[in-house]
C-alpha cells in the first residue's frame, strides 16, 4: 500500500511550521506551500491525495485553490482549515471545514481517509 501524499497550504509561517511538526513521523509523503499559487505548482508536479488549505490567504483563497485542484484532480480529498467564524457557503461536495488550529487527530483521520481513497483507485 502506497503512502498517501499530502499537500498542506497556509500563508502563516508559524501555522505551517506547526502543521509540519504534526505530520512528522506519520506514514505520509507531505509537501508544504505558503500560498495557493505555490500549491498549484506542487499539484502540477504531483497531485496530492489530500489537500489541506487555509481559507483566507493573500491572492487566491483556499476555496478557489480547492476548486482549481478538483477541476483537474477530482479524486483529491480536500479540506479547509480556517480561523473564520462565519459559515462558508458554496463548498464543493465532500470538502470538509475545520477550525484553526487543526487538531492532530483530525489531520490523522483526513490522511487515513485520503490514503484509503487513493488505494481504491
Amino acid at each position: 500500500m502506497a503512502r498517501p501524499t499530502v499537500l498542506i497550504v497556509d500563508d502563516d509561517p508559524l501555522l505551517l511550521r506547526s502543521l509540519r511538526r504534526m505530520v512528522a513521523g506519520l506514514p505520509v509523503d507531505a509537501r508544504f506551500a505558503a500560498s495557493a499559487e505555490e500549491a498549484l505548482s506542487c499539484v502540477a508536479e504531483h497531485p496530492p491525495d489530500l489537500l489541506l488549505t487555509d481559507y483566507r490567504m493573500s491572492g487566491m483563497n483556499g476555496l478557489a485553490l480547492i476548486e482549481a485542484v478538483l477541476a483537474k484532480h477530482p479524486r483529491t480529498t480536500c479540506a479547509l482549515h480556517t480561523g473564520e467564524s462565519e459559515s462558508l457557503g458554496g463548498l464543493p461536495p465532500g470538502v470538509k471545514v475545520f477550525a484553526k488550529p487543526t487538531a492532530p487527530e483530525i489531520l490523522v483521520d483526513l490522511i487515513q481517509q485520503a490514503g484509503a481513497r487513493s488505494n481504491e483507485a
